[in-house]
């Protein structure tokens, strides 16, 4: 299952106590994942893609373009907390839901993008663009996104290394110590 690997196993953890520990707290939990010991999936599609469309290896690389609209978005993030203050509260509450959620969503989509050095041609300018979003996103994720999300692709389909599957044994385990 997942890169170059067989399946592995939670050591010392019962993935069948887990789900019925969670079916029992009426959690619904999707149990019925798909596994695959074909290889990495992003690689495998890309090699599919590229023998029947050999001409998208030409879009392949960093693209500055989106650097100038997160910059705006970033700048009109600042503005809108800065005057925010003179609004009511129903006004405030629609403007950060609406427009500061989807400002602050698109720019974790440019760290994402700047994880995978998609932004700029340097290393170091991907990453710094990346804590500059942070700004106007109001939490400081990237450098740890960029660490996690590293460890995502390369462990993907190793169970005992993929941080959902982490994040599920540690939920359980708070569920069992704490009832």
């Amino acid at each position: 299952m997942g890169k170059g690997g067989e399946s592995t196993s939670i050591s010392n953890v019962n993935i069948n106590a887990i789900e019925n520990k969670i079916i029992n707290d009426n959690l619904k939990f999707r149990t019925n994942f798909f596994e695959s010991t074909s290889g990495e999936p992003h690689a495998l599609r890309r090699k599919q893609i590229l023998k029947v469309h050999p001409e998208i290896e030409s879009l392949y690389g960093p693209d500055w373009r989106p650097a100038p609209i997160a910059l705006c978005m970033i700048i009109s993030q600042l503005i809108l907390s800065y005057y925010s203050k003179f609004l009511s509260w129903p006004y405030y509450l629609l403007l950060v839901y609406f427009y500061g959620g989807t400002v602050s969503h698109s720019l974790s989509l440019m760290t994402h993008e700047a994880s995978h050095c998609l932004i700029f041609k340097s290393k170091t300018m991907n990453e710094y663009f990346a804590m500059l979003c942070n700004i106007g996103m109001g939490i400081p994720a990237a450098t740890t996104f960029k660490r996690y999300h590293m460890e995502h692709h390369l462990f993907q389909g190793t169970v005992s290394y993929h941080l959902f599957i982490m994040m599920m044994t540690m939920m359980v385990y708070i569920c069992i110590h704490t009832s």
